[in-house]
């Protein structure tokens, strides 16, 4: 029934023994639960011991009958429970494998019981449930009869939303994580497929990181502040690379002056962070936190939408304006933003990246730049970030560098090549390139991805290839 018994074990021995294990978080649950979405919380809170007592078919009674057992002779630090799935089950018309009231008082004692042994609790909403494969194994006419499927889940849903309310239990929305997504379950349209799993597994392990830092006495860290002495600045391991650290080869020799080594705040951690808010970087944040991700978008200027909105280039020139690109469009349209049908408003455009970011959840620190990288065994885990009061670390899952330069990158130790005077600018554009007075012709044919601009110190880069990213989920 448990898919880490071995660790599950070993917890309740070396506390029986009078030992200090990892402080634990116990996943409790049914099916869904034991399915595997606790590994992925184990592997994004690496120090906590996870406990997965998740039991199929499990209702939130069966749940309560072995909560002794399986939770609280564990003594975790926090709790996550999911059940729903199976009380909602209708065995005949009117009859329910556990009725909604029953549920909800059954809840309500889960938390109540892990809340006086002093554990936080993540209280979930039940996923979402796909009708067609559902009622291939279950008689809709039941369900019909009670306002039909979708009123009959949404009951037990708010009954658990009531409970986190009124006992202070943390709620983490599953169903409105997965919900219209079809990718996200298996073919039976109740258990989450891995990309559903993977889901889960990032919103609850953001959850849990703050509700845990919180119950440490933690002081929260506004952005870009360093907070001396900081209970949630913990030790991480790792190299930091800079670019001031003779990452940029014209930077050889430069004189210095000795600084008395210091350790790097650790300002945050987030499931996805991204180092510049233009073009790209503003796109990727709206994406990763419409995906449930924890996620933070550093630019260093004070809007978003790089050379679309501070550059000023408000029009199109050709290319595709399908998907993103034409949410975009429609949204200047119904603003009124498009002027002389053609070009449109940049500070309309620099708003709506900013709303849509902060509407889908997702964090921004104006005023900072990223300006290293913090690698452990050729893995990135986060990125240095100087702000207006010093520099500190971000830690993250997934770093994705949008500055333009690959600065990020290039720092974290992927290969780059740097221009000289050998090399071919580009001027403007679609005109012809022109010799800078290097020793080399000019080229006959122009090549837009070799010609890059010397004047600037800009650079050519691609991926090194034994670099290894820190995740390698899709996002």
């Amino acid at each position: 029934a448990y898919m880490r018994t071995g660790a599950r074990i070993g917890r309740a021995a070396a506390l029986e023994a009078g030992a200090k294990p990892k402080p634990g978080i116990v996943c409790f649950g049914d099916s869904i639960t034991a399915g595997g979405y606790p590994e992925g919380i184990a592997s994004r809170l690496g120090r906590y011991e996870l406990i997965n007592a998740g039991v199929g078919g499990n209702t939130a009674p069966q749940g309560l009958a072995r909560i002794d057992d399986d939770v609280m002779a564990h003594q975790p630090e926090a709790v996550v429970v999911m059940f729903g799935t199976n009380d909602s089950v209708m065995t005949g018309p009117d009859a329910f494998r556990t009725p909604v009231d029953a549920y909800e008082e059954t809840l309500r004692a889960m938390v109540e019981r892990c809340m006086a042994a002093g554990a936080r609790v993540v209280l979930c909403t039940m996923p979402p449930i796909v009708p067609e494969p559902y009622f291939a194994r279950h008689a809709r006419e039941h369900y019909d009869a009670e306002g039909g499927p979708d009123a009959v889940f949404a009951r037990y849903r708010d009954a658990a939303r009531r409970v986190a309310r009124e006992t202070g239990a943390v709620l983490a929305d599953i169903n409105g994580l997965l919900e219209n997504d079809a990718e996200v379950l298996l073919p039976d349209g109740v258990h989450p497929s891995p990309e559903g799993e993977r889901r889960i597994a990032q919103h609850l392990a953001s959850i849990l990181r703050d509700t845990l830092g919180a119950q440490d006495g933690a002081r929260p860290l506004a952005p870009g502040v360093y907070v001396p002495g900081n209970a949630g600045a913990t030790s991480e391991p790792g190299d930091v690379r800079e670019f001031l650290t003779g990452v940029r080869p014209a930077q050889d020799g430069l004189p210095t002056i000795p600084a008395q080594a210091t350790a790097l705040p650790v300002l945050a951690e987030y499931d996805v962070v991204i180092i510049g808010g233009g073009t790209g970087g503003a796109p990727a944040g709206i994406s990763a936190a419409r995906r449930g991700a924890k996620t933070l978008v550093v630019e260093y200027l004070h809007g978003l939408g790089g050379v679309s909105t501070l550059g000023l280039i408000g029009r199109y020139y050709f290319g595709h304006r399908e998907g993103f690109t034409g949410e975009i469009d429609r949204a200047m349209e119904e603003l009124g933003a498009i002027k002389d049908n053609r070009s449109w408003d940049v500070e309309a455009r620099m708003e709506w990246y900013r709303r849509e970011l902060r509407k889908a959840g997702a964090d921004i620190w104006f005023g900072c730049i990223g300006c290293g990288a913090i690698v452990d065994a050729d893995t990135v885990k986060g990125a240095v970030v100087a702000t207006p009061l010093g520099r500190g670390v971000v830690l993250a899952d997934v770093v994705i560098d949008s500055t333009g330069n690959a600065d990020i990158a290039v720092a974290a130790g992927a290969q780059s090549i740097y221009t000289d005077g050998s090399h071919v600018a580009v001027q403007g554009t679609g005109m012809p390139p022109r010799n800078l007075g290097a020793s080399s012709p000019t080229p006959t044919t122009h090549s837009p991805t070799k010609a890059i601009c010397s004047m600037c110190g800009a650079r050519l880069w691609r991926q090194e290839k034994s670099m290894t990213p820190r995740s390698t989920s899709p996002r």
